[in-house]
């Protein structure tokens, strides 16, 4: 299809945005699957596959976007899905940045979550600043939504991208409350 939304794709909102590059690591993939009742909720596993500079003057055919590499991804992604007896959705985006094709994705389709394994080059954090700055960077509405990084231990660290109350700790919020006493006790 020429555009991805919810309806093209036949998934419900409120959809968990599974990202996937390379078949040997999709550990992140099984957790999400463990935990998700696909009959409640719905799992899309996203591909980005990345173009160069020039290619946006032309379509892309099919073979460009769904290459031998996504087949064989794609093959080791519903194989994940078989072992654990859940049914995924699968799609392929053309993209020359992954962190913009990602949120856009996933505001089109109204996930509640993207979850992805960790970067080999990044950290959970600079994934999910990226993944924040791209959110910036979308016009229109947009959805808040939640950005998981699953380790390969299994470890989460996870984000919310989009406006947000700040995760305080006990002891700022303590600390902001005595200050704010102080405050009124000593006006101007």
């Amino acid at each position: 299809e020429s555009s991805v939304n919810k309806d093209v794709l036949g998934v419900k909102p409120g959809n968990v945005l599974v990202t996937v590059r390379d078949y040997n690591t999709l550990s992140h993939l099984r957790w999400v699957l463990e935990r998700t009742d696909t009959d409640e909720q719905d799992v899309v596993v996203l591909s980005a596959r990345m173009t160069g500079p020039g290619s946006a003057e032309y379509d892309l055919s099919t073979e460009q976007i769904f290459s031998d590499y996504e087949q064989k991804l794609f093959t080791e992604t519903v194989k994940v899905a078989e072992k654990v007896g859940k049914t995924i959705s699968l799609v392929v985006v053309p993209a020359r940045d992954p962190f913009s094709a990602i949120i856009q994705t996933a505001n089109e389709l109204e996930s509640s979550a993207i979850v992805a394994g960790l970067s080999s080059k990044m950290t959970a954090e600079e994934q999910a600043y990226r993944l924040g700055q791209a959110w910036e960077a979308i016009p229109g509405q947009k959805r808040q939504i939640v950005f998981q990084v699953v380790r390969p231990d299994e470890t989460v660290a996870t984000f919310r991208i989009g406006p947000h109350t700040p995760d305080i700790k006990t002891e700022d919020v303590h600390l902001i409350h005595r200050l704010w006493l102080k405050m009124r006790k000593s006006p101007g």
